[in-house]
């Protein structure tokens, strides 16, 4: 049987040195419990909760050191909102900045692009359990759907202490240096997340290829530097940076639905429509819409939907499993060119005086797209999509 303490120890490990007791009850702490006797010397730290009066013991064996494994564990794990920044470099010298916040189950990712010097922000991702919301710089779009699993890749898309704290806990790290681990992501990669000694606080995690008689000399190697990381306080303000960022909001004075017949119609969604799409529509409200009332959102195709907010309109799409995507934009912008969102095949939603979108293929063909119910489904090559007006 695991002795308790031991126990104690894995999940609450301390830095002896850290541990200030007095000599009256160091002396006490040393005594041995009757008809247990123990071998080891044994410290103690006690800790009185002013409402709870309880005593906490922390017990560190005599050849128990806190090993680097359990000060880089204990530096990334416990209570408050970790918060990070990282510098990514690859083979040919892209470079990409990431900053990020996480506490419990919720994490919030910002992503930018380095071009000559300056950062770009590039996606905006919120991940609460195992549902993700993401806006795209590229689009002005949102996506949603299931979190990719932790530990299968070792280039961190949030948190980049995530895979050590997994490594630790499953065992199946390997201690290369002072602080050094290399971790295994078969079949391709090895990683080895670095540390500071003294303090276990993350450092670098340096990636490359299992295998590299494969490739050309340098490629597949990833340089991850963490340059910033630490535990802030859970005060509001640390929290609310767990939210995404306000995105493009614009004017939100006019009434859309008075130019889209589709968000006339009585009736709501069906129940299935509004599960699959609840993750999305809480992502848009925190973001994009702000007032954005679930009980108007319409359907205008099967797995196709127009999502109304004051002054704002966006159109969504089921793209496969639990992933649904959406393109949004001003009330004026929807009127005068309509709104787009492309996946397999190009969606445009357009206003009631629009019978038809011409476009533009890859090939350079133009070809002329008809519109039912405020909708327009051209191919996926679609590009520079005029409105063809009733009027001419």
């Amino acid at each position: 049987m695991t002795d308790p303490i031991d126990q104690i120890r894995r999940l609450d490990p301390v830095d002896r040195s850290a541990v200030q007791i007095s000599p009256e009850l160091a002396a006490r702490s040393l005594q041995p419990p009757p008809r247990r006797p123990r071998n080891a010397q044994v410290g103690a730290a006690v800790l009185l909760a002013a409402s709870l009066a309880v005593v906490v013991v922390f017990v560190l064996s005599t050849g128990g050191e806190v090993s680097p494994g359990e000060r880089a564990y204990a530096a990334v794990t416990g209570s408050g909102v970790f918060h990070w920044r990282t510098e990514t470099t690859n083979a040919p010298g892209k470079r990409q900045v990431q900053e990020g916040w996480a506490s419990g189950k919720t994490t919030h990712v910002l992503q930018y692009n380095i071009v000559d010097g300056r950062q770009h922000l590039t996606t905006d991702t919120r991940t609460v359990n195992d549902q993700q919301v993401s806006w795209a710089a590229v689009s002005g779009a949102f996506t949603t759907g299931k979190r990719p699993p932790v530990g299968l890749s070792p280039i961190p898309a949030g948190d980049p202490a995530e895979i050590f704290r997994k490594a630790y806990t499953d065992g199946r790290y390997e201690r290369t240096g002072a602080a050094a681990f290399r971790i295994a992501f078969p079949p391709d990669f090895i990683a080895t997340y670095t540390a500071d000694p003294a303090t276990g606080r993350p450092l670098r995690i340096a990636v490359e290829l299992s295998n590299p008689g494969i490739a050309p000399p340098g490629a597949g190697r990833t340089i991850v530097d963490i340059t910033q990381y630490e535990r802030l306080d859970a005060t509001p303000e640390n929290v609310a940076r767990l939210d995404l960022l306000p995105h493009g909001k614009q004017d939100q004075t006019a009434d859309v639905s008075r130019s889209f017949a589709a968000l006339r119609r009585t009736g709501r969604i069906s129940a299935d429509e509004q599960q699959q799409l609840k993750p999305l529509l809480r992502g848009l409200r925190e973001a994009e819409l702000p007032t954005l009332d679930p009980r108007a959102v319409k359907t205008i195709s099967p797995g196709v939907w127009l999502i109304p907010d004051v002054g704002k309109i966006c159109i969504a799409s089921a793209l496969g499993g639990q992933t649904v995507a959406a393109g949004c934009g001003p009330r004026e912008q929807a009127v005068r060119t309509g709104v787009v969102l492309s996946g397999e095949k190009t969606l445009i939603a357009v206003p009631d005086d629009v019978n038809a979108v011409e476009i533009t293929t890859a090939a350079g063909e133009t070809k002329r797209v008809p519109v039912h119910g405020n909708l327009a489904i051209a191919p996926q090559d679609a590009q520079t999509p005029r409105l063809i007006r009733r009027d001419g």
